[in-house]
């Protein structure tokens, strides 16, 4: 008892040195300790700290005193059997089964292993042989042969594990038997037409393990001559039995898996054609649902307009046309997306998702169609309908939003001091934004006391203690460091580039470009006419000017290279010259940008950039 507490208070220091320290002590008194004494889950304990310790010789003593003790404990040899094996005392590990295979002649495991130490001294021949004879000797006895399999799979010889599987069924008269793992031995070779074929065959035995079978399916490479390989058993099983949905099912998840949507979903349609009448359309939404987060746009419309058609009280028909919404919007055609959206709304009128469709109606309206008014009365309707709901905060920041587009000024303030002054009712977020926009309004009036006011009160954190983290926070201080810069020395500039701005974000690009043309003529002599240029290039470019664009971003890092926008306007050179093709300038501007302005904050990106069209050209 007394040597058993020694044990157990010492067995709870976990470092090295005191492991060392009771290791030396334990063998000196192991010899002493009879097995009644001792408690062997606990000297196995022991055993397993020595060996993470990397104190061999100390865990073998422990082992073979333990084994001494307790010769046909099953669990003592087989630790001292894969300590020797880990060690390469192969000798003594064949000693030691051959002693217990006299001990034990009924234990076919200890035969098994003994073969394995034969093998990894190198004896390849003669470990096969043993190996063989007792597949012979058992041959009906079905637990043999994946015990010899798995030490072959261990070893890499994959091709003989097969084989014994191969055997088992032929002398187990079971055409079926060991089929996952015959496949993932095939697939270890490369042979995914076989693996294929396995699984395959499993899954017509277990249905309900299709999940599985998936899983395996989608841990094999992406390429076609994979697919082939692949796709080739499962057609040949639905050609026999047209009628298993579970074929389907899986062709499809590999279709998926591959990027081949299109296949994916004519099997699909197929699905649906099947005799089984439950659950309807299921597939497709799925289907749908998963290849437009993949990029598949066309396929998920196709899928999506296919419900609608064939099965018109869909049951999750709300989220099917949400779904076509979006893939119009991801297709650019706005129009028919603002008209879904609507249907949605009309359809739903007492769901949430209602005042979500109308408020993505109305940003569409306003930013890809252009059309203001339209956009003012979609997000009214929608604060007078839905006061409750999670957009109505948002949907008056974007009216206002709307409001200044159309200089409505004294409506927008009205609405933002609105989400200012109401702590409770609107989040930090809507607040954020209403300052910014606020800020906004008073530097699109030439207003710049005042917008510094609401940037001051934004960028000091007043509304949120991680307000730095808001994304909204760098506009401001870029705002607010542009204001300062040259409200006192360029006063006149400034409050022709502010009502440039404000023609900008009034879409009214044309109108802009003359005012910043008019800054930007004759010889530069200020800094503030880098700024009017830089937007002079960002309004062109997104006019898709490319030529008018690099021309004005490239005057800037020429003219002030220490200008605070030169490094940017370098970067902007660099996405033009890849948008019009010309890789080998934009590496050179993206070079320039890593020279001249190694600190930059776009420094990392422009190496990345480098990295991209350097292996595109090679």
């Amino acid at each position: 008892m007394i040597m058993r507490q020694k044990i157990t208070s010492l067995l709870t220091e976990r470092s090295v040195h005191h492991m060392f320290i009771f290791g030396l002590l334990m063998i000196s008194l192991l010899p002493a300790v009879s097995s009644g004494a001792q408690d062997i889950g606990q000297l196995l304990r022991l055993g397993t700290e020595y060996e993470t310790a990397g104190h061999w010789k100390q865990a073998r003593q422990l082992y073979e005193s333990m084994l001494l003790d307790n010769p046909d404990h099953p669990l003592i040899i087989d630790r001292l059997k894969s300590l020797y094996i880990r060690t390469f005392a192969f000798d003594d590990a064949r000693n030691l089964l051959e002693n217990e295979i006299r001990r034990n002649p009924g234990r076919v495991s200890l035969e098994v292993d003994l073969a394995h130490v034969i093998f990894l001294t190198g004896n390849e021949k003669d470990a096969l042989d043993r190996w063989y004879t007792l597949l012979k000797r058992h041959e009906f006895d079905a637990g043999i042969y994946p015990l010899i399999a798995d030490v072959m799979t261990d070893e890499r010889l994959y091709d003989k594990a097969a084989d014994v599987y191969l055997l088992a069924r032929k002398n187990l008269r079971n055409n079926t038997l060991y089929a996952v793992n015959l496949a993932q031995l095939y697939a270890a070779q490369l042979n995914f037409r076989d693996a294929s074929r396995e699984l395959v065959l499993y899954l017509n035995r277990n249905r309900n393990q299709l999940h599985y079978v998936k899983s395996v399916y989608l841990r094999f490479p992406v390429s076609s001559r994979v697919l082939t390989q692949l796709e080739e058993p499962i057609l040949d099983a639905v050609e026999k039995n047209p009628d298993a949905l579970f074929l389907y099912q899986l062709l499809t998840a590999v279709y998926e898996h591959h990027g081949l949507y299109d296949k994916a979903l004519k099997m699909i349609l197929a699905l649906e054609k099947r005799p089984a009448k439950e659950n309807r359309g299921n597939a497709l939404f799925s289907f749908a649902e998963t290849v437009f987060t993949q990029g598949a746009v066309q396929e998920a419309k196709t899928a999506y307009l296919e419900i609608l058609t064939s099965y018109p009280r869909f049951q999750h028909r709300n989220q099917v046309l949400i779904g076509l919404a979006k893939c119009y919007e991801a297709e650019e055609n706005p129009e028919k997306a603002v008209s879904l959206y609507q249907q949605i709304a009309d359809e739903y009128p007492d769901r949430g998702f209602s005042a979500s469709a109308l408020l993505r109606k109305g940003l569409i309206q306003r930013d890809a169609l252009f059309d203001v008014r339209g956009a003012v009365q979609t997000f009214q309707y929608l604060i007078r309908q839905y006061q409750g709901s999670s957009e109505h905060g948002t949907a008056e920041l974007e009216l206002a939003s709307c409001y200044l587009k159309l200089n409505q000024c004294d409506s927008a303030s009205i609405l933002l001091n609105k989400n200012v002054s109401d702590p409770v009712s609107r989040s930090s977020g809507h607040r954020m934004q209403s300052l910014f926009l606020l800020a906004q309004s008073q530097y699109f009036q030439g207003s710049f006391s005042n917008a510094l006011t609401w940037l001051d009160s934004l960028s000091a954190g007043k509304w949120l203690s991680d307000s730095f983290q808001h994304p909204l926070v760098n506009d401001a201080l870029r705002l607010r460091f542009f204001i300062k810069q040259h409200q006192e020395r360029y006063p006149v500039q400034l409050q022709r580039i502010s009502h440039a701005d404000f023609l900008i974000f009034q879409r009214k690009f044309d109108q802009a470009l003359v005012i910043l043309d008019s800054l930007t003529a004759g010889k530069w002599t200020a800094p503030i006419q880098a700024d009017a240029s830089f937007r002079i290039g960002s309004t062109t470019l997104s006019m898709n000017r490319y030529t008018a664009a690099l021309n004005h971003f490239q005057k800037i890092p020429d003219t002030f290279p220490h200008h605070y926008l030169a490094d940017q306007a370098i970067e902007r050179c660099g996405t033009i010259y890849e948008k019009m093709g010309q890789k080998k300038s934009a590496v050179n501007q993206y070079e320039r940008l890593l020279t001249d302005y190694p600190h930059s904050l776009f420094a990392d990106e422009a190496r990345n950039r480098i990295r991209i069209l350097e292996q595109d050209r090679s």
